[in-house]
């Protein structure tokens, strides 16, 4: 930006001589009073707002020489208040834009779930059965490493039987391998049983974690079992589902296969 200048037709000056260079793959914040032009300046940006004087280049380019349409749409901005669609979802008012250079309604949803797990929402993603293959992988692969770390601390701290340690990160370690193995032929996604699996897993680390006497050490016991008792019966689901999930696989790559060569 350099010396952009927005002055309305009363004389109001929104925006006075701003120069300003925003770098390449970095987060910029307008921090300032209202009123101050933080948002005009924004507007100036997409050509909302025209500026009244100076120029304004992105990646080199003048603004003012590109039609607004297409600029607008290279673009990925929030829109506030009125500016959404009330009567979509906040994953479809995301892939507005997508949905209005041609992309497929599958294609841009999956675009704007993989937006929203870059940002934190994985939750939202997922309500929508939305996310990526990455996000399939990451998120059971993070709940693992969380609880390993905890139930080796209370192993090295004598409050846990390492036996029980050894059980779960043996499971837990042995189905990673077997994610990556089976990907070439699909995802296998984090199942409902397997994320029961990680509450009980959770609630036992916590209570072990508490030091816990009398009839509540007992309690601690049985929910430690239960959870030990889920990481076995869950495992054998995941390897279960990866053998049919491997012959899916290899039979459709039979498929298409003899379909070439006919």
């Amino acid at each position: 930006m350099d010396s952009v200048t927005k002055r309305y037709p009363d004389g109001t000056v929104a925006v006075d001589r701003l120069s300003l260079e925003i770098p390449d793959r970095a987060i910029t914040v307008f921090v300032g009073p209202s009123g101050c032009g933080k948002t005009t300046t924004l507007r100036m940006i997409n050509r909302m707002v025209e500026p009244t004087e100076g120029t304004i280049l992105l990646d080199g380019e003048d603004l003012q020489q590109q039609p607004v349409t297409t600029l607008r749409r290279s673009m990925g901005y929030v829109i506030q208040n009125a500016g959404l669609f009330q009567h979509r979802t906040i994953l479809d008012n995301i892939a507005t834009v997508p949905r209005m250079i041609g992309w497929g309604k599958q294609k841009s949803r999956e675009r704007a779930a993989e937006l929203m797990e870059r940002v934190g929402d994985g939750h939202l993603a997922r309500t929508y059965n939305l996310v990526t293959d990455f996000g399939k992988i990451a998120d059971p692969i993070a709940d693992k490493a969380i609880m390993g770390a905890a139930l080796i601390c209370l192993s090295a701290l004598g409050d846990l039987p390492w036996w029980v340690t050894a059980v779960i990160l043996g499971r837990e370690l042995g189905i990673t391998v077997l994610r990556f193995v089976v990907i070439r032929y699909g995802v296998i996604p984090a199942s409902r049983g397997g994320k029961l699996k990680t509450l009980i897993q959770g609630i036992a680390v916590g209570m072990y974690v508490l030091a816990l006497t009398g009839p509540l050490a007992t309690l601690r016991f049985w929910v430690m079992a239960a959870a030990v008792v889920l990481t076995v019966a869950t495992g054998l689901d995941y390897v279960k589902q990866a053998i049919v999930l491997r012959r899916r696989g290899i039979a459709e790559r039979r498929a298409a296969l003899k379909e070439t060569e006919v």
